[in-house]
This record gives C-alpha cells, structure tokens and sequence, in this order.
C-alpha cells in the first residue's frame, strides 16, 4: 500500500528497549525481523490514516479492500476516522499538518517517522500518535517515542508550549493529552544523548524487563534466560518446574503474572527461531511447515459479475452501515439521533496490571 520506510537501529518506537537495556543494540544486530499479525494490521491502519490525512480520502472508502493479505475492516475505518476528527478539530484552532514526517532527532543516530504534528508557529506544537492495538492503554506523559518526535520538531519549529498525544480509539474514545514542560524536553535530550552512547559500549549491559516484549533477541538472550530460570524455578534432571497452579501462594501468581509477557514472547521468539530454520531448509524433528487454512475468494470481481449477471442484485450482500458512517452521513446536527439508537455490548472484563 505503501512504500516500506526504512528505520533506523536507534528509532523512537524502540526508545524503551534501547534505553533500558543498551545492550539490546548489538544483540539485535543482524537478526531478521519478523511482524506478527496485530503488526501488519496496524501497519495498514496507518497508511489508511496517512492516505486520507494527505489526499483528503474518506477511510470507509478504504472498508473491503485488501492490503498485505489484511482486510480494512469497519472497525479500522471508524479508528482511523477518530484520528482524522481530531486533527481536524485541532487544525480549526490554526496551524498547518505534517504526516509520516521523516525526523531526525540526534543526526545519524536516532530518526523515525512521527505519525501526526500539528504546528501553530510561535505558539504551540503538537506531536500525535495513532496506535491501532486493543491491548495496552498507552500514556502521553513521559513517553519515550513521542519525546524523541517532539525533541526534533523543536529544533525544527519554533513555538512557546509542546504537547503529546496518544489516539488510541479502541481503548480510550477520547485522545489522551499531556503538556510538556519546556525544562522536561531539555532533561529528555541530555539524557538520551548519554543513553544513546551506553548503547555503543563494548560490554553494554543486558537487562530484562517489559521491553523484551519487542526484542529480536529475546530467544537468545542470557540475561532473559536467567530472569525465567528464576521465576520457573529449574529443578534436578528437570530444565523448568511446572507447579500445580492451586497450590501456589499469592506471592508466587503475582511474581508470574508479572513475567507472563515475557516468558509469552520468549516461547513466541522461540517458534518464530524454528519456523526461521524450516524456512531456510534446516531440519527441527518433529516439525515441518505445512500451508495455511484460507477460504476461497474470487481472482477477478469484474468476470465474476458479469458471469452471473442474470441473477441481478441476488449475488450482492446489503449491509446497514456503522454508526460511525452514518455519522459522517448526517453530520453532527444529528449525531444525538445515532447515540439513541446505539448500545455498547457488554464483552465481560479482561485483568490488566495497575499503576
């Protein structure tokens, strides 16, 4: 859909791995990248985003087509729809757009691709991010990636406030804001300096923690190994002990709900290692690849119409639209005509970790 952005070793998005553990830079070296499907589905709603944020575009005009094997669902088109409602409102106040722009936050060292800037010259600058998951609600304040965007654009623009904001419209309906304190900025930039040089140390330190979530080398990584070594504790000709789940204390479900994204993505990396291998021709005992379940679709829309054009509108499907497209269709005069005959199903609770 889009052309492939290069990103650079030391990028914004991986600010919270770099930055906590510098060692990550050299062990991810030369490792190969693999995108799992929650990626490459955000990947899409992004250049949705991008193309109707550039030419103007309607993103339910994007609902049904298919982009990297991934359909833009309405669902996607009324997130990306949320997005564009608040740069929209944002760019009433006064200012100009800048979208997927390229930034170079410490030359040749830390760059990236911000997704929305909003710029009132000499007055205030706002960097947006549009993240697509469903999982983890993302803070505004004191975020990693966003501070590097917002470093560089004020050496770019020069205004009097900063801000950051996360559009995240499957969790929160609202954007989530945050001021930033022109002394914060300045502390931000002293220390990523001193953290970009950590990473280029011969004996960089490696150290686990929720960042591995995103690491390329998380399945070979000693200083993660011996972080689950001691939550699954190793036991005499045994590599893991796995204990009956009633009969551990409290202690111990909090100590392994504290780990479960890491230990979840180590096994995820180590699948991912042996696909890899297979991939290359390697043998793993016991495993092979074998093909995808896919339904049939139809390889050329406009034969299949006119193939069966007897039958009229019966190879057609109606569909009621969301109410997020209609909407758009009646404008906001109406819009509390859309709130009384809309309900919020209840999906039950999902356990998220507090603070």
């Amino acid at each position: 859909m889009s052309v492939e952005k290069l990103h650079a070793t030391l990028s914004p998005s991986a600010t919270d791995r770099w930055w906590s553990c510098p060692g990550s830079v050299a062990a991810c070296e030369g490792l190969k990248s693999t995108s799992s499907s929650y990626a490459i589905e955000g990947t899409v709603a992004h250049d949705v985003l991008e193309k109707c944020l550039k030419g103007k575009l309607n993103p339910f005009d994007f609902v049904g087509l298919d982009f990297q094997d991934v359909e833009v669902t309405e669902e996607m088109a009324e997130a990306v729809s949320m997005a564009i409602d608040f740069v929209d409102a944002e760019l009433q106040k006064g200012g100009f757009l800048l979208a997927e722009e390229k930034v170079d936050v410490v030359p040749g060292e830390v760059w990236g691709h911000l997704d929305i800037a909003i710029v009132r010259p000499f007055d205030h600058l706002i960097v947006a991010d549009f993240k697509y998951g469903k999982g983890i609600a993302v803070k505004a304040e004191y975020n990693y990636q966003m501070l590097n965007y917002l470093l560089g654009m004020s050496k770019l623009h020069e205004t009097e406030t900063f801000e950051l904001v996360i559009l995240q419209p499957r969790v929160e309906e609202e954007p989530i804001r945050w001021i930033c304190p022109p002394d914060t900025l300045e502390t931000f930039e002293a220390e990523l300096i001193r953290h970009v040089a950590m990473t280029k140390e011969a004996s960089a330190m490696l150290v686990p923690g929720s960042h591995c979530k995103w690491c390329l080398a998380k399945a070979t990584c000693s200083a993660l190994r011996g972080e689950i070594g001691g939550v699954l504790a190793p036991v005499k000709n045994s590599a893991l002990l796995f204990p009956d789940v009633k009969m551990l204390t409290i202690e111990q479900v909090v100590k392994l709900l504290d780990h479960k994204d890491q230990i979840e993505k180590w096994l995820a990396a180590i699948s991912a290692s042996a696909f890899e291998m297979l991939e290359d021709g390697k043998q793993v005992p016991g495993y092979t690849l074998a093909k995808k379940r896919a339904n049939r679709r139809w390889a050329d829309e406009v034969k299949v119409t006119s193939t069966f054009a007897d039958l009229g509108d019966e190879i057609y499907t109606l569909k009621l639209k969301s109410p997020a497209q209609i909407e758009k269709l009646i404008g906001k005069a109406r819009k509390s005509e859309v709130s009384n005959l809309t309900e919020i199903p209840d999906n039950g609770y999902t356990m998220k970790k507090e603070g």
